[in-house]
């Protein structure tokens, strides 16, 4: 019991160590008065030091404890740029939502579409609530974080519709003979994927583009957007009869965001082993569309939070009800302070 106990303190601490071997936020835009040094960096540095006399083993829980909660996090190992984006860092890009573009990408009305909002501001804070408050890995102590009310914003996305063909030579081998002798045997194989990819159309909107796969967000508790044609209203003729907080501008151009499917799709299909392979994708069409997503920050400073001062958010679709993205306290903090609790029997 005695050695349970000091596991579960020590699983709480190696996430605190393991919090530091990440690049902290901010750092590749310190300010110059600070002589090249973040301050981030600093504090990190010094809570290194706290943990230096622990043995090796302890270092290796570390590693092992943030790797758990990236993948956990983000259901998978293989993650597109933005989904690097988490906790303060995830925070400050939501905030970013707020602010207008100087040139804002307009595609024009006839090209552009509205997913219509089909779920009322009273039932979206009551998902957002279920979201936070039930939770399988929720703290214990969850019951003390304080919710905003949610804000309903139009998020610009590119739903793009894209294909992949193409064809690999490989290598495999076959036994000759009786003994163990083996000859290399040239393998060729062809390949074909077509999905409709959602891109963010603002930067600074925490969403991950990613093909159709069966686990998607199954770890990360999100649901990825899923749009078909048959969804949408142009936006000419659309009624905007919502109770919207803010229409968030675009800064992604169509081609940026054709070139982003055209990646996704292409890792997707393309063999990782083979000698040669050719592969081309093409894309069919590209919709711009306003997609309505409700916004709500929460404040938690219980046993599971990671750093003082942090905040938390959900992103819930205003079309289908899911939580799209969000970022909510440690859920390893948070076994390990039930794991505490259970063994000191409070």
């Amino acid at each position: 019991m005695p050695a349970l106990s000091a596991w579960a303190d020590d699983v709480a601490s190696a996430e605190a160590l393991a919090a530091t071997l990440d690049a902290p936020l901010g750092c590749a835009e310190a300010d110059e008065a600070t002589d090249g040094e973040c301050p981030e960096q600093a504090a990190d540095s010094a809570k290194s030091v706290s943990h230096a006399g622990r043995p090796l083993a302890f270092v290796a829980m570390a590693v092992v404890v943030r790797s758990v909660a990236r993948n956990a996090s983000h259901g998978s190992v293989r993650r597109p740029h933005f989904s690097r984006a988490r906790g303060p860092r995830t925070i400050a890009l939501m905030e970013r939502l707020y602010e207008k573009v100087p040139r804002p990408v307009n595609p024009g009305e006839a090209e552009s579409f509205l997913a219509p909002l089909t779920i009322g501001r009273t039932d979206a804070e009551a998902r957002i609530r279920d979201a936070i408050f039930d939770r399988t890995l929720r703290p214990a102590d969850i019951e003390t974080a304080t919710v905003d009310e949610p804000h309903l914003l139009l998020v610009p996305l590119w739903r793009v519709d894209v294909s992949v063909d193409g064809h690999h030579v490989g290598l495999s081998s076959v036994s000759v003979g009786s003994g163990n002798t083996r000859i290399p045997l040239p393998v060729a194989g062809a390949r074909h994927k077509d999905a409709v990819l959602i891109v963010r159309g603002r930067s600074s909107f925490p969403l991950e583009t990613a093909a159709p796969a069966l686990l998607n967000g199954i770890f990360s508790g999100t649901s990825p957007i899923e749009l078909g044609l048959h969804d949408l209203e142009p936006l000419a003729s659309a009624r905007f009869d919502m109770d919207l907080d803010e229409r968030v501008d675009a800064d992604v151009p169509r081609d940026q965001a054709e070139r982003e499917a055209k990646q996704v799709i292409l890792r997707a299909v393309a063999p990782s082993n083979a000698l040669f392979s050719s592969y081309e994708p093409a894309v069919r069409s590209a919709q711009f569309v306003l997609y309505p997503v409700y916004y709500s920050r929460y404040r938690y400073a219980g046993e599971a939070q990671r750093n003082a001062g942090e905040s938390y958010f959900v992103a819930l679709s205003g079309h289908t009800g899911k939580v799209i993205a969000s970022h909510h306290p440690s859920g390893l903090r948070a076994a390990a302070a039930r794991v505490r609790r259970f063994l000191s029997f409070d």
